[in-house]
């Protein structure tokens, strides 16, 4: 008994059908993962710049605590060490402010909440020029980006754009 030609065809359709069916999910597959190669990348060095995003921000805030302090009192608080951790013990993880930190609390500054980075300010000599630090190693590579701010700069990296 032979088979008719409508059943050939059918069986040779449903066959060419499964066989594009393969290729396209192997390669949909494979451009998922060429998207995905590119997309986490990227969406890692956002997370970076977010983290590190906090430090410019707190270093003009101390900034702006000193300018105040120096309007109220005519001279500007050195807090020496870094606060509140030491430059080498920076790494991905934020921690909590103590509200000891000697010379912030005579600024009446403090974070809103756990911080990621280590600041601290240098006054000139002469009293008449302050260095607001701030330093963060947001992807743990053991390469801090670095912050400064002045009374008439605001704050700025001494680092590369890729350093986090």
């Amino acid at each position: 008994m032979s088979e008719s030609p409508k059943q050939k065809s059918t069986g040779g359709f449903i066959l060419t059908l499964i066989i594009v069916m393969g290729l396209l999910f192997i390669g949909g597959s494979m451009l998922l993962g060429v998207l995905a190669g590119l997309i986490v990348p990227s969406v890692v060095i956002m997370e970076y710049k977010t983290d590190r995003a906090e430090v410019p921000a707190n270093v003009d805030a101390i900034k702006v605590a000193q300018l105040a302090y120096d309007a109220a009192f005519d001279g500007y608080v050195s807090i020496p060490t870094p606060h509140p951790r030491a430059i080498d013990d920076l790494d991905r993880e934020a921690v909590l402010w103590t509200v000891d930190a000697e010379g912030f609390e005579t600024l009446a500054w403090g974070p809103d909440g756990p911080v990621r980075g280590t600041y601290w300010v240098e006054v000139s000599p002469d009293g008449e020029d302050f260095t607001v630090h701030g330093m963060i190693d947001a992807d743990g590579d053991e390469v801090p980006a670095h912050y400064v701010a002045t009374p008439n700069e605001s704050a700025h990296a001494l680092t590369g754009p890729n350093v986090y």
